[in-house]
């Protein structure tokens, strides 16, 4: 438990360092660079530092916690590293994001999504629904957009229209799951405290 504890500080330490290293870098880039090629992909590579870091710290969030939700966090943090090397490898032109590599990077950004979610742990049914309910749907956007990726389906009016209101749902119940879960938390207070009193 101690070491996994040195990990976890350690990731986030090294997380914060990248952060400030690259957020430093771009602010002297728009302040004083050229725009040339090479700051062009500086300031690429400072996006996909931020961008796969929030990814991994939502992961992170999870770390602490042993049970069913722990593979999700496992997965979403190898899919991650792994992504940002593949980013990272294109934008020096030396590699180029296939459609294996699109694949990973919308699985890591929807791993991440979920593990947020994961992070409300109730025996409300109420809150248990809106959970799930979220999850299928952030499920079918990212099937969805894997459909494109792949050539699976053409991105017609039909399809943009069902995509569209899976990802208004997607975001609804991402919006709305926290405050159900605030608001039961709530009654249930307010229910011991009449019973106490």
């Amino acid at each position: 438990m101690d070491n996994e504890h040195h990990v976890k500080k350690a990731f986030l330490i090294s997380m914060i360092v990248s952060l400030s290293i690259s957020v430093l870098i771009g602010i002297v880039i728009f302040l004083l660079g050229s725009f040339g090629e090479t700051q062009t992909r500086i300031l690429l590579t400072t996006l996909t530092i931020v961008g796969f870091s929030l990814a991994g710290l939502c992961s992170a969030t999870l770390y602490d916690k042993q049970n069913y939700v722990q593979p999700v966090r496992n997965y979403s943090c190898s899919i991650g590293v792994y992504c940002y090397n593949c980013s990272y490898l294109d934008i020096l032109g030396v590699g180029k994001v296939c459609r294996f590599g699109l694949t990973l990077i919308l699985l890591s950004f929807t791993f991440s999504h979920v593990s947020l979610l994961l992070l409300i742990d109730t025996e409300r049914s109420s809150v248990k629904a809106s959970l799930i309910g979220t999850i299928l749907f952030i499920a079918l956007v990212a099937f969805s957009l894997l459909a494109v990726i792949w050539d699976l389906i053409r991105f017609e009016q039909f399809y943009i229209r069902l995509f569209g209101v899976f990802a208004i749902l997607d975001v609804l119940g991402t919006i709305i799951t926290p405050i159900i879960y605030k608001v039961t938390k709530m009654k249930q207070q307010d229910t011991s405290f009449s019973q106490t009193y």
